[in-house]
């Protein structure tokens, strides 16, 4: 995973060619052939969408979104992608288009909220909860750190929320 972010984050922002995106394509191509969609999910859960080139988090969107139904996290980094193009003073409507629909306050919302819970249950079971058996308390606290966590604009680790999680609940692992 972190060789995968490595090519990811030493693209330049401002000097990018094809040639440069050559390797990062090549190593996420490997693995859709090789249905490694674990290592995906857990590589858009870990990018930081500041830190990558434009252009980089385009393709990756683009070269993943045929399998993007055993991508649940290729709709958050599809929406992370469209607030950081935005951030970035780019219209997010024309460089995605095709590949996300988030014209719609409601529909932005549902998004937003599908992540929020995606990451609070992956939180949970980071933590060593069973999700069936977790209780509101906890499950209040962990949606509270995924909220604070989700604004930060240099977003942490999930492995770190969870870490959150469990300091909060006084359970020292």
């Amino acid at each position: 995973m972190e060789e995968l972010l490595g090519l990811t984050y030493s693209i330049e922002q401002d000097s990018v060619s094809p040639g440069d995106l050559l390797p990062l394509y090549t190593a996420i191509n490997k693995l859709l052939f090789q249905n490694k969609y674990d290592q995906i999910n857990q590589y858009f859960i870990e990018l930081n969408t500041a830190r990558a080139a434009t252009l980089s988090l385009i393709g990756i969107l683009r070269l993943c979104n045929s399998a993007r139904i055993h991508l649940p996290y290729w709709t958050e980094l599809a929406v992370l992608t469209y607030y950081e193009l935005i951030n970035r003073g780019e219209d997010p409507e024309i460089i995605l288009n095709g590949l996300l629909d988030v014209t719609t306050d409601a529909h932005s919302m549902t998004v937003r909220a599908m992540i929020q819970n995606n990451h609070t249950n992956h939180i949970i079971q980071l933590a060593g909860f069973q999700l069936t058996d977790v209780s509101p308390e906890t499950r209040r606290i962990a949606e509270e750190i995924v909220e604070m966590e989700m604004e930060r604009p240099d977003r942490r680790s999930v492995n770190e929320w969870a870490k959150s999680l469990v300091e909060s609940m006084g359970i020292y692992k």
